[in-house]
């Protein structure tokens, strides 16, 4: 052996990466060695823990969602069906409401200038 000063990480292999050293501030036993994929096993672990919980979630939310839709349109069998019920609520536009339906034409310039003089009103 050549005499001189040695690293303390000389006798124990490679000296680990930085993720690996930020979590084990203490200097390693001799004996014991901890490599990358220990953390990248634990990380996949984690990252399943997570996806199984976010399924479950997804799951109850997708429950609630369907019970909220047969409590809304009881005879819709599915999805489409509401939507079509729905729609025909609206009035088969689409959803889209017209604010001034039935009226003449003459009451709809009425009813618009009234409404441009409560903005120019607002404005001041």
């Amino acid at each position: 052996m050549a005499s001189g000063p040695r690293s303390r990480h000389s006798s124990q292999g490679p000296k680990p990466c930085f993720p690996v050293t930020f979590l084990l501030m203490s200097p390693r036993p001799p004996g014991r060695t901890y490599s990358m994929s220990t953390w990248v096993i634990i990380s996949w672990v984690c990252v399943a823990i997570l996806t199984a919980v976010n399924v479950f979630i997804f799951l109850k939310l997708k429950n609630a969602s369907e019970q909220m839709l047969k409590m809304a349109f009881p005879n819709a069998k599915n999805m489409n069906e509401a939507l079509s019920q729905m729609q025909g609520l609206m009035g088969g536009r689409g959803g889209g409401m017209n604010p001034f339906g039935g009226m003449s034409p003459k009451d709809r310039d009425a009813k618009l200038k009234e409404a441009m003089k409560l903005l120019q009103n607002v404005k001041k």
